[in-house]
């Protein structure tokens, strides 16, 4: 068991010291996948879900960026004669990064804008829902690729998402602000 163990740790030290194995090169794109945590201040839900982006080299250390994300979170209000429901948010997103150093260490700033929308389900007394309108959204982040391999790095990154809605009821506008973590792996193509 203590060998494992071992293994478990000595093999991403292997890759972080070896510079042939691990030195991240400036790519002309990537693609990543990430496990994303997403906070609704307007609800205080938390839901979890998945990202998927990929970017693009512009020029030099600028690329254009779209985010494509899906979160859920379930309620379940049957203690209180309720029902089940499923919050989900959608989000498409687009627009420029920046990011300037190459090396193992490679840290990021975007603004992505788009639309999101949220879908509300009840699952246990009427089975009924549906998505609601989408709305505009704008979504500035930080983030960092940590190189494990030559083209494979750990992506970390956090961001808030601005929502700018509508309100028919009361002819008002309002803002919903959304805190999103993300861990995931991202793939380094091409190199410049």
């Amino acid at each position: 068991m203590r060998s494992r163990i071992s293994w478990l740790v000595l093999t991403p030290l292997v890759f972080l010291i070896d510079s042939h194995l691990a030195f991240g090169q400036g790519s002309e794109g990537s693609v990543s996948m990430a496990y994303t945590v997403l906070h609704d201040t307007e609800s205080d839900y938390t839901f979890g879900g998945m990202s998927f982006a990929g970017t693009h080299r512009v020029r030099r250390w600028v690329y254009v960026s779209a985010e494509g994300a899906f979160s859920v979170h379930h309620e379940d209000y049957s203690s209180s004669q309720g029902g089940t429901y499923d919050f989900r948010y959608q989000s498409i997103q687009a627009g420029p990064r920046a990011s300037p150093l190459t090396g193992r260490v490679q840290p990021y700033a975007e603004l992505l804008a788009g639309v999101t929308r949220l879908g509300i389900w009840e699952r246990r007394l009427d089975n009924t829902g549906g998505w609601g309108s989408p709305t505009f959204s704008v979504q500035p982040g930080l983030g960092v690729d940590l190189f494990i391999a030559r083209r494979v790095a750990l992506r970390l990154a956090g961001d808030l998402r601005l929502l700018f809605r509508h309100d028919n009821r009361f002819d008002t506008d309002y803002r919903t602000t959304l805190y999103r973590l993300n861990v995931g792996l991202a793939l380094h193509l091409g190199e410049s």
